[in-house]
């Protein structure tokens, strides 16, 4: 029988082309094998050496908590978490309430991103540029380079690291846990507390109930947002060389601080390392302050309730004369560790936790995560 040349020449060609997709069909096969093998003895050794603190991390990371986590180095933020926490002698094994707040607050605030996005669902590479907040847990640069003496682009580029960020939001939740807490218990009487002061302030809830006792007492119509003094107003500073308008929390300034000398009402503004004495137009709670205790027959100089105002944004302000008689006259029940839900204080604080509040909208969001966290963390730390 004749056998056609090409023909044949095309089936041995077509054969050899099978047979050589088979055996690298084959070595694939055995290749994934391999490596899933691999990758799962992996998985096993490293989920073996792997500290309970990782392990919360990285579950957190692979069930996407919140639905917006980046992803993150699990192991560089354990170590910048757990050497925060030593650093205040707390181990987070006996603390998983304060563990939960602080991954909560991260997961809400960026998804642990150093680099805060324009807004939550945009791409990574949408990067907002905000002159307040940065760093994984949104730590105010301005005060932040205030109390570490350094510059604002220094405190910027300090708080985009993880370890640098994670460390100064916990250092600031710490001190606001303590207002409420000083033994750091977080519980469901003080939580709302917490993250209000955590967004709008150290002691931003004190000073609310303040404001709301004005409006009630008095009949003022002051915003019941815990800040007693204008903080972000456009001011003429005081300097003639600066001749441009400023916002008082903008990129330079430190931050606010009173001029006591000669009783002056002016704010230290540090832009660089130079610094200039800002004057400052009164706030609405100052002026309803300065009516009340008016029409109390009160002499307390506008020097001093500006002095005194301060200092609101502490616990030494409790101390003051202006608070004292303020204290007193409105009735205003004073924020205990023991007891800090005093007799339905959320109905003592107006704006601050209203249903339209920022606030309020906050917790709705991060309750869900801090419930989902806690979940977590109970399969790990026993």
């Amino acid at each position: 029988m004749k056998v056609n040349r090409r023909k044949f020449l095309e089936f041995i060609g077509r054969t050899t082309a099978y047979l050589a997709l088979g055996i690298y069909l084959s070595n694939c096969e055995e290749k994934e094998k391999t490596n899933l093998s691999y990758h799962s003895n992996n998985q096993r050794n490293q989920s073996k050496y792997e500290s309970a603190l990782e392990k919360i991390l990285r579950t957190i990371k692979e069930k996407n908590v919140g639905g917006h986590i980046s992803d993150f180095d699990v192991e560089e933020y354990a170590k910048a978490i757990e050497s925060s926490l030593k650093a205040h002698d707390i181990d987070y094994t006996k603390n998983k309430n304060l563990l939960a707040l602080i991954l909560s607050i991260t997961i809400r605030e960026t998804g642990f991103r150093v680099r805060p996005r324009l807004a939550v669902g945009l791409p990574f590479l949408l990067e907002r540029e905000n002159d307040d907040t940065t760093g994984p847990m949104e730590v105010h640069i301005a005060k932040y380079a205030r109390d570490k003496g350094i510059s604002w682009e220094e405190a910027k580029k300090e708080l985009q690291t993880i370890q640098g960020g994670m460390s100064a939001g916990i250092n600031k939740l710490i001190e606001i846990v303590k207002i409420y807490s000083p033994s750091l218990e977080i519980n469901d009487r003080n939580i709302e507390f917490i993250i209000a002061d955590w967004m709008h302030g150290e002691y931003a809830s004190r000073n609310a109930a303040l404001q709301r006792k004005l409006n009630n007492g008095i009949g003022e119509k002051i915003a019941e947002d815990g800040a007693l003094l204008i903080y972000t107003a456009k001011i003429e500073m005081v300097n003639p060389s600066v001749r441009h308008k400023v916002r008082i929390n903008e990129k330079g300034f430190v931050d606010i601080e009173y001029d006591k000398k000669n009783g002056k009402a002016y704010v230290i503004g540090k832009v660089g390392q130079e610094e200039y004495l800002v004057n400052v137009p009164k706030s609405k709670t100052e002026k309803a302050i300065e009516n009340y205790l008016k029409n109390k027959g009160i002499n307390i100089p506008s020097e001093q309730i500006r002095i005194d105002l301060a200092k609101s944004r502490t616990k030494e302000f409790e101390s003051t004369l202006t608070y004292k008689v303020l204290a007193d006259g409105l009735l205003l029940p004073p924020i205990t560790p023991n007891n800090p839900n005093r007799k339905g204080i959320l109905k003592a604080i107006g704006a601050i936790f209203g249903e339209a509040s920022d606030v309020r909208q906050y917790m709705k969001m991060f309750k869900p995560i801090y419930e989902q966290v806690r979940t977590i963390l109970d399969m790990y730390l026993k």
